[in-house]
């Protein structure tokens, strides 16, 4: 990231692990954690139930909700809130397929220089 410095202004970072230990080094500071178990950041970190219906609604596939939800079956975040991966309800909206979208995309490490 420090040879990027005249095209990234900022940076928006999202995962399960604590970024300090994946190697970004110096480059990477002002860091803020905002953890999906607080109750005030729950609702920022996915699609909730309602948001996929109105998706789905919007997009004509309010037939497929009970597949959507079989599927993709939310994760719970703080205060109990259901939420949905957003990557996986834009590639089913796109592509029509109930998968296993994650696994067609790249790990940090393939991301290259």
């Amino acid at each position: 990231m420090q040879d990027n410095d005249k095209n990234l202004e900022k940076a928006l970072l999202v995962g399960v692990s604590r970024i300090a230990k994946s190697g970004f080094g110096p480059g990477l500071n002002n860091l803020v954690v905002f953890p999906m178990y607080v109750d005030r950041y729950a609702s920022h970190f996915g699609f909730t139930e309602d948001e996929v219906s109105i998706l789905l609604q919007h997009y004509d596939k309010k037939e497929w909700l009970n597949e959507v939800k079989e599927w993709y079956g939310g994760y719970r975040a703080g205060n109990g809130i259901c939420l949905y991966n957003p990557w996986s309800i834009n590639q089913f909206i796109d592509t029509n397929t109930l998968k296993s979208h994650w696994v067609d995309t790249d790990t940090l490490s393939d991301m290259g220089s």
